[in-house]
């Protein structure tokens, strides 16, 4: 399967498709001659934007993170190289360069699967930190009470022990 790698990916991004509850999470990177989609569960997502969060932090990098997320990514208009679903992911910074490294694999084995690395800039990082924690937070909202999830047609909270079931 094959490596895709993008020495500085000018479109990154993350966004989800589907309904709150059934929604699927991606990340795509690319260039203008072609992009990639690496699909993920809404926890790696979270687990992407701390990460670069933290890593912005430790080379003292909080200056470049934006007050406001950029819109939710959207596909490009150049051809779809390839997708995968990721098993993990890997990050890094290249202090000669002031970037940002991203891998992302298919499967804990690297031999022949599909396998994401590309370079970003730090301001590129920070946005998607933000831009990722944007869209996981935009899902449904979340019971004050028992931090479950509220589906659209209501909410039967465990904590109420089954004696009401309201849309909180």
């Amino acid at each position: 399967m094959p490596r895709f790698e993008f020495e500085q990916a000018e479109n990154f991004g993350v966004g989800a498709v589907g309904e709150p509850g059934k929604r699927f999470f991606f990340l795509i990177a690319g260039r203008d001659d072609g992009w990639v989609r690496a699909w993920m569960e809404k926890e790696q997502l979270l687990a992407l934007a701390e990460g670069f969060e933290e890593l912005l932090k430790q080379v003292e990098a909080e200056a470049l993170l934006p007050d406001q997320p950029p819109p939710p990514a959207e596909p490009p208009v150049a051809p779809m190289l390839g997708e995968f679903h990721v098993s993990r992911m890997a990050m890094g910074y290249e202090s000669a360069g002031r970037d940002v490294v991203l891998t992302a694999h298919a499967t804990d084995d690297d031999e022949g699967e599909p396998a994401l690395v590309c370079r970003i800039s730090r301001e590129q990082a920070g946005a998607i930190a933000r831009q990722a924690a944007s869209v996981c937070a935009s899902g449904r909202p979340i019971c004050p009470v028992c931090q479950q999830p509220i589906d659209p047609s209501g909410h039967l909270c465990p904590r109420s022990n089954g004696h009401s079931r309201s849309g909180l």
